[in-house]
């Protein structure tokens, strides 16, 4: 059911359609978001593309709680 969501909501941003989506796990977030914000506390704590989030292990750890390799496929 994931699998079938994102490919919705990709073809829906293929398609032009802008939208704000929530998601915790990393690889389904990079998987549809060119950008990416982490929220802290209600506050953006870090802004970064999905390619620069995918590589950095650190702020993985640091603000998702998983180490650098959890994040690699969306399912």
């Amino acid at each position: 059911m994931v699998d079938q969501l994102v490919e919705a909501l990709r073809s829906l941003s293929q398609g032009g359609i802008r939208m704000l989506i929530v998601e915790q796990r990393l690889a389904v977030a990079a998987a549809l978001a060119r950008r990416l914000a982490v929220m802290v506390n209600g506050r953006i704590a870090l802004e970064a593309t999905s390619a620069e989030m995918m590589a950095d292990a650190e702020a993985q750890q640091r603000y998702l709680g998983v180490r650098g390799d959890r994040g690699k496929s969306a399912r």
